[in-house]
């Protein structure tokens, strides 16, 4: 994957770094609002990777085939767009949940300006994701937040 241009990629959820609690499997799951700046002309969707490189490259997230006058998601959009399945195997947003003994893990959101719409299903895995973007990324940015679970935490809420 060779972007021309950045994306600029921000985040009002993960302001200063960090994932809060509300968007991992210690709370209640839900997906951070994102935004990206400065698409390239010819852009005609965007798409989302965000993974867990301290766990191997875990994916927590796929999307696609995102508007290309959209410049923002919440949770509240999931139903605008198509997801894959995440390192669990299920469809959807997989929040952060690493292991209560290890230090803090880094989650990268990936935003990727593509010169189409992907001809994935929903359900795709990552090898898929990553062969169907080859060659098609004009721009990619990218977000990196922290998160480090605290004992008890594990209690609360399981992943999906």
């Amino acid at each position: 994957m060779k972007a021309n241009e950045k994306l600029i990629v921000g985040s009002t959820d993960l302001a200063g770094g960090r994932v809060p609690v509300q968007f991992t499997c210690d709370g209640t799951n839900e997906i951070p609002a994102l935004s990206w700046d400065r698409a390239p002309v010819g852009t005609k969707s965007f798409a989302i990777l965000v993974e867990d490189p301290d766990a191997g490259n875990f994916v927590h997230w796929l999307a696609w085939n995102i508007k290309p006058e959209k410049r923002a998601i919440g949770v509240t959009d999931t139903h605008a767009f198509l997801q894959g399945k995440n390192g669990k195997g299920r469809i959807g947003w997989m929040g952060p949940c690493p292991p209560v003994t290890d230090g803090p893990h880094h989650y990268v959101f990936h935003v990727y300006a593509l010169d189409g719409m992907l001809p994935l299903p929903a359900g795709a895995d990552r090898d898929a994701f990553d062969e169907a973007i080859e060659g098609h990324v004009l721009a990619a940015g990218r977000l990196v937040a922290m998160y480090q679970r605290r004992r008890g935490a594990e209690q609360r809420i399981q992943p999906q």
